[in-house]
């Protein structure tokens, strides 16, 4: 709390009057401009830690997001090559039902701490944005970070719908497995 205190001495004239009502002005400057200082040196250490934060977010998206996106190249291998096979595979009397593929990862190299992959991480993204976080970033990279967590949104929906489908798909393959 700023305290003004009132002069020592008389004060005799307009000039000294002057004189005393610029120094509390000065002074008042002064402790405001500290404090906004102080502020933005603050605001600034927290958005440096909200980049790397987002960076290192967005890298383990993108190592996430290519692990998923190679399983699903191997499924749409495999439904490519289904009608090639006839849904049957060896080339004897005796065929055997195409086996769907495992769809479900169950490891992710280099990621030990997880255990479901197919989800993005998006905790200091929803973090930043319910203490209003975002605001420090500046508009270009918070509109970036928007598009990119709103498509993150979609594709994670979707790879989960994606998944139960499969799983629906598996569970009806080995209930008519001979």
């Amino acid at each position: 709390m700023l305290e003004v205190h009132a002069p020592h001495e008389p004060v005799h004239s307009w000039t000294d009057a002057f004189i005393h009502i610029a120094i509390i002005v000065v002074g008042l400057l002064i402790a405001v401009g500290l404090d906004e200082a102080v502020e933005y040196i603050h605001h600034l250490h927290q958005l440096h830690v909200l980049e790397e934060d987002l960076r290192q977010e967005t890298l383990i998206n993108r190592d996430r997001g290519q692990f998923n996106l190679a399983y699903i190249d191997r499924d749409m291998y495999w439904l490519l090559e289904l009608p090639q096979t006839g849904g049957r595979r060896g080339g004897g009397r005796r065929q055997e039902p195409v086996c769907l593929p495992c769809s479900t990862p169950r490891n992710f190299p280099g990621d030990p701490n997880h255990t479901d992959r197919r989800l993005q991480a998006v905790t200091v993204w929803n973090t930043a944005q319910e203490n209003a976080q975002i605001e420090l970033l500046p508009t270009f990279d918070a509109q970036m970070y928007t598009t990119f967590y709103r498509v993150n949104d979609l594709y994670s929906d979707n790879f989960t719908a994606l998944t139960v489908d499969w799983r629906k798909l598996t569970g009806f393959e080995f209930q008519f497995r001979r």
